[in-house]
Parts: structure tokens; sequence; C-alpha cells
């Protein structure tokens, strides 16, 4: 029984870890009025018009003029080779970033606390364990 009930608190919290988060991508403007309202996002990616995929945590790049410049990873194919420099922001096509989805997450975790009260509920039906008798 506690087996199953660990388990599936384990499965119902990794899918309202996964749920919560949303990938957005925005062009080079949009992402721009984005970080002077919201700030820097932990991590972000760019995509290049060459098909380039660059990543940068919140504490290693900066805008400035007409540059992105930090230092980062460049991702090619199955590895990541180090990057320190700057990027046009006329050759960006999409920063990536993931944000926690605020409309979404309130349901998440009120549906996996309501899933995981009905499993111990049933669980608990179907076994001899008197919770309230332990003292008798």
């Amino acid at each position: 029984m506690n087996t199953k009930l660990i388990s599936i608190i384990l499965t119902l919290s990794l899918l309202n870890l996964v749920g919560c988060y949303t990938t957005e991508m925005l062009n080079t403007e949009e992402y721009i009025k984005y970080e002077q309202t919201e700030g820097k996002p932990d991590e972000i990616y760019v995509i290049t018009k060459d098909s380039l995929t660059y990543r940068f945590s919140a504490k290693n790049y900066t805008i400035q003029n007409d540059n992105l410049i930090g230092t980062g990873v460049q991702l090619v194919s199955n590895y990541e080779k180090s990057f320190c420099g700057s990027i046009l922001l006329a050759d960006i096509t999409q920063i990536k970033y993931q944000t926690v989805n605020e409309k979404s997450e309130p349901w998440i975790i009120m549906g996996s606390v309501a899933a995981v009260s009905v499993l111990v509920g049933v669980g608990l039906e179907h076994t001899n364990t008197r919770f309230f008798d332990a003292g008798k």
C-alpha cells in the first residue's frame, strides 16, 4: 500500500511540475519589452537566421545597442560548444525561455491534491488499517 501511494504521489508531483511551465517564443523586439517589464528569465535560447542555437543564463548576457553580448554555449548536434561573443539582434529570429504558467498552476495543484485524496481514501478502504483505533 505505501509503495503504491508513494508512486502515485511522485507521479502526480511530476505532472504538476511539468504542467506549470510553458515555453515562450518571442522576436527580439518583444523580448526586449518583456525583459524591461518582467526582468530576465533564468535561461534563454537564441535562434539565429542561420539556424544556430545558443543558450545563455541570465547573468551571462546583456543587450547593448544592436547586439546580444554574452558567454554561453552553442548547441551543435549532440554536443555543446562554448561561446563568448556577440550576436547581432538583426540576425536573431527567436528568443525562447520558460515561464511559470500562472493560469494552469492552481488547477493542476488542486487536481493533484484531489486525485491523491481519492486514491488515499480508496486505498484505506481496502486495508484493515484503522488509524483512529491505534491507541486501543
